[in-house]
């Protein structure tokens, strides 16, 4: 059944229906016919009962008669008493043919057509009969009653048997004439019975004729209008048909014909119109969304490089910081043995005022020396700081660019959001499609999967964004530490300068205020004390600077790293985006 075609279903559902109104109008006939056997039935009995009563009421008219006839020649001879029952013979009788012709009257009387206007001539005409030559053939039957009756009485008033008064023979000449009138309400009923049977047949076979011309005419209506409905449904289900053949071989470039048509057909046609209205507008959008992946991930790329050429820098920077720290120390000790020196250079100027000249040409090229070292390591305290003004840069254009990777995986993120929305609205409707859709449904999976793919790869890049975020913080908050050592460290270089030409100009005077050496060597044993502290607080200083040196170079390091893997990820979502375009090229626009 389900191998058949629309067609031959139609058919199937019109050749019951056809085989009903077949049935019925044969029902109908049957009924038909039976209904007038009942009809003729019940009028047979009707006529029977008027011709019935008709004869009783001859016979009744004759013993009537018979009765006042033996009155009549017997009556010398009869007895009182015999006379009187013939008498009453006589008039019940007469009564009886009176009622028994009312009683014939009374079956006709309700149709006043037939018993005021119709003629024994006309019922005879109306049955294709020779009428009878009879007084009474224009007579309608009321006519031939109401004068039967009259003739009746005036043939009862002729001749009284009881008192013998009247004209018997008048009577019995007069018998004959009432009888006419029974005999003629006798051939009416026996005429308007034929005719009502024949009218009965004609009507019958009337109502036959209507009923199966109706039954045809029913019939081929329905098989006209099947046809018409079969053809109509065929014809646009095959448009239909064709139109969603095309949708599951992947082409878009057609238009679809509308039917405006209140109807389920009308209703499939929108819906497949607006089917193919979606298909389009879904693929140019995943077209594009797979465009602006492709431009993000190739800005993602771009930035990540940029990211990664910036934290080579930024490594390159603190290992030039961490070496020039190692020259600082190393200048720290070697100025912390230049003080102590110093230190002893005071204590022997104590001991002997003799060597003064002696010393204090020491002094001066110890001085010398000193300047030299210091002037190095003020030049090495700017250097520092420059590099560490570069490496803070270099940070905060990391933060920047760690904040437009973060831009664009949101911006990622919302793409395969809406990517997997459009993947589940194409599921939806594939499903609704059913057959047809189910190449398109593959595809929508193949685009959910690249859509959750995308969103894994946008979790892990915000993952090491948050990874390299913290990295960027701490290195951000040994800034100020850094920049507060090298700061300390310029103060005490610069104080250190300072002292030192406080060194040479007091060497000089040396020689001509040689009464106040004591004061001298007291004030530059407390001037190298100070010296101590602030070399050893310089060497702290730039032993600590090494150390965030090393720390910003492994963070930085790290970052490399995790750059790289961003660089990869962005790779395979472009591979991803390209296979996911290749897929929309398919279809045919």
């Amino acid at each position: 059944m389900k191998h058949v075609k629309l067609f031959g279903k139609f058919a199937l559902i019109v050749v019951p229906f056809v085989a009903l109104v077949v049935f019925l109008i044969t029902v109908m006939g049957v009924m038909t016919s039976r209904s007038r056997e009942a009809y003729v039935t019940a009028l047979y009995d009707e006529a029977y009962t008027a011709s019935g009563a008709l004869i009783n009421a001859d016979r009744d008219l004759y013993q009537s008669l018979v009765a006042v006839t033996e009155a009549h020649i017997s009556g010398g001879v009869l007895t009182a008493d015999e006379k009187q029952a013939l008498v009453d013979d006589f008039n019940k009788n007469y009564q009886q043919a009176r009622d028994r012709a009312e009683e014939a009257a009374n079956t006709i009387m309700s149709k006043t057509e037939v018993y005021e206007e119709l003629t024994i001539n006309k019922l005879s005409s109306d049955n294709g009969n020779e009428p009878e030559e009879t007084p009474f053939q224009d007579w309608t039957y009321k006519d031939i009653y109401t004068e039967y009756v009259e003739k009746l009485d005036e043939w009862h008033g002729m001749y009284d048997p009881a008192t013998e008064l009247g004209d018997y023979y008048a009577q019995l000449k007069a018998f004959d004439g009432v009888r006419d009138y029974l005999d003629a309400m006798e051939i009416f009923m026996d005429e308007y019975a034929i005719r009502e049977i024949a009218d009965a047949d004609r009507g019958i076979k009337l109502n036959k004729i209507v009923a199966y011309s109706a039954g045809c005419l029913v019939t081929v209506i329905c098989i006209l209008i099947t046809v018409y409905i079969a053809l109509y449904m065929i014809k646009n289900l095959r448009e239909i048909k064709n139109n969603l053949v095309r949708l599951a071989n992947k082409d878009l470039s057609f238009d679809i014909k509308m039917n405006n048509a209140r109807d389920e057909i009308g209703d499939m046609s929108r819906a497949a119109g607006t089917l193919l209205g979606n298909f389009r507008d879904m693929i140019s959008a995943i077209n594009e969304s797979s465009n602006f992946i492709n431009e993000s991930t190739d800005n993602m790329n771009n930035v990540s490089s940029d990211v990664n050429n910036a934290t080579s820098q930024i490594v390159v920077a603190v290992g030039e910081i961490a070496e020039k720290v190692s020259n600082q120390a190393l200048d720290t000790g070697r100025a912390s043995e230049q003080t102590k020196t110093l230190e002893e250079v005071v204590v022997k100027s104590n001991e002997t005022a003799a060597r003064l000249s002696e010393i204090g040409s020491a002094i001066n090229g110890a001085t010398r020396k000193g300047m030299e070292v210091v002037d190095k390591l003020g030049n090495d305290t700017k250097k520092s700081s420059e590099a560490f003004d570069s490496i803070f840069k270099v940070i905060e254009e990391m933060t920047v660019s760690a904040n437009k990777i973060s831009e664009a995986s949101s911006l990622i993120s919302s793409i395969s959001e809406q990517t997997n929305l459009l993947s589940l609205n194409a599921s939806i409707e594939a499903a609704r499609a059913g057959e047809a859709g189910r190449g398109f449904s593959v595809v929508a999976e193949e685009i959910r999967k690249l859509a959750e793919q995308s969103s894994d790869a946008v979790t892990t890049i915000d993952d090491m964004l948050l990874e390299l975020n913290g990295n960027v913080s701490r290195a951000s908050a040994q800034r100020d530490i850094v920049m507060q050592a090298v700061k300390v460290q310029e103060e005490s270089v610069e104080l250190t300068e300072g002292q030192y030409r406080e060194i040479v100009d007091n060497s000089a005077k040396i020689t001509a205020q040689v009464s106040v050496l004591d004061d001298i060597s007291n004030k530059m044993d407390t001037a190298c004390k100070e010296v101590v502290e602030i070399v050893k607080n310089l060497s702290d200083s730039a032993n600590d600077c090494a150390a965030n040196a090393e720390e910003t170079s492994a963070s930085s390091e790290h970052i490399m790293t995790n750059m790289g893997q961003i660089i990869e990820l962005g790779g395979d979502v472009h591979h991803y985006a390209d296979e996911l375009k290749n897929l929309l090229d398919e279809f045919t626009m």
